[in-house]
């Protein structure tokens, strides 16, 4: 008898929904980006890879091991970069809320960096789309009929 978390609903097909859910929504917060890669579209990227590979170590055993693991790795490198370019966004804020002159050379030196940053993101992250990575890992993952 399958372990069931929600009635009637065994916990394979649970854990696809969850992490389905997750992919679907990093899927959406990729899109965000590469259209307005803002302070909360950063953020909210990060957020939802976080969230994503999440769900894939909680339910690894429920899932074809060596592609959670790839995935993860693949997941890595934009993790890191989206975390750069939020370096700068906090960086900013502090500024701003100390009183910093927008105009200022760190603000514009700072922004000059951030929008840097923000190219190597989004370089990163139109390859990962060109790529459809959505549909391929769902498909690794074995979530198109969850």
């Amino acid at each position: 008898m399958p372990i069931v978390v929600h009635p009637g609903l065994p916990m394979q097909q649970y854990a696809a929904r969850q992490v389905a859910a997750c992919l679907g929504r990093l899927a959406f917060e990729v899109r965000r980006c590469l259209r307005v890669a803002d302070a909360d579209a950063v953020h909210d990227l990060r957020v939802s890879i976080r969230r994503f590979t999440r769900s894939l170590r909680c339910f690894e055993s429920l899932l074809p091991r060596p592609a959670a693991r790839k995935i993860r790795e693949e997941l890595k490198p934009v993790l890191r970069q989206a975390g750069e370019v939020r370096n700068y966004d906090v960086a900013l804020e502090l500024l701003a809320g100390c009183g910093y002159p927008e105009d200022g050379p760190a603000i514009t030196d700072l922004k000059q960096a951030r929008l840097e940053q923000q190219r190597l993101l989004l370089e990163k992250i139109r390859a990962w789309e060109g790529r459809k990575f959505s549909a391929r890992w769902r498909a690794r993952l074995h979530l198109e009929h969850s």
